[in-house]
């Protein structure tokens, strides 16, 4: 990968959602379980924009970089150490028929392999439209600050959206933290 923007979809149909991932060359082994997941997901309405570097850059700089480069009419970004339903692109695309600002859902955070929490929030792990991000979400981009600034962009894009819609069905997204978190083999089922 290179330090720049990559760009899964070339083609010229309109793209609805651009999924937005950052990540670092020795995050492989992460970065590779989640795209096993989301490539078979992929389709013509579909972006996926990669930012991969060595560290030289700011998690900020590269959330920036993708958010500008995105031209989804909604984006999502999907972190590389996390994992998605096998169904994500399809209830994303069929909850942007509403066209509502953000699309809401439930959000698992595993912290041990049955210690599970539901999250029922905005979190930029959720779709919104591309000009809600453009307009409100900037990510700082100094080294000092690469932690929790998505859940204050959060807040402040869940503010200014006008219509938001519920994506139906179990989790849209599944935070995995402490023990997940840290065994890049680990083999995450939906339904444990």
């Amino acid at each position: 990968m290179e330090e720049d923007v990559e760009r899964s979809n070339t083609g010229v149909g309109v793209i609805v959602l651009s999924i937005l991932t950052a990540t670092l060359r020795d995050r492989k082994v992460f970065f590779d379980r989640m795209m096993n997941r989301l490539y078979p997901q992929l389709n013509d309405q579909v972006e996926l924009l990669i930012a991969c570097d060595s560290g030289g850059k700011s998690l900020g700089e590269k959330m920036n970089q993708l958010y500008n480069a995105a031209k989804g009419q909604y984006v999502v970004a999907v972190n590389d150490d996390d994992m998605i339903p096998k169904d994500y692109v399809a209830r994303i695309l069929k909850a942007a028929e509403s066209q509502a600002d953000i699309l809401m859902g439930k959000i698992s955070q595993r912290w041990t392999h049955s210690e599970v929490t539901i999250l029922e929030r905005f979190e930029n792990v959720l779709p919104a439209k591309r000009i809600l991000h453009l307009k409100y979400g900037v990510w700082d981009e100094s080294k000092d600050n690469n932690y929790h600034q998505d859940s204050n962009l959060s807040r402040l894009i869940e503010s200014a959206a006008e219509t938001k819609h519920w994506i139906e069905g179990g989790p849209i997204y599944h935070h995995l933290r402490r023990n997940d978190h840290k065994d890049p083999m680990y083999d995450f089922k939906e339904d444990e």
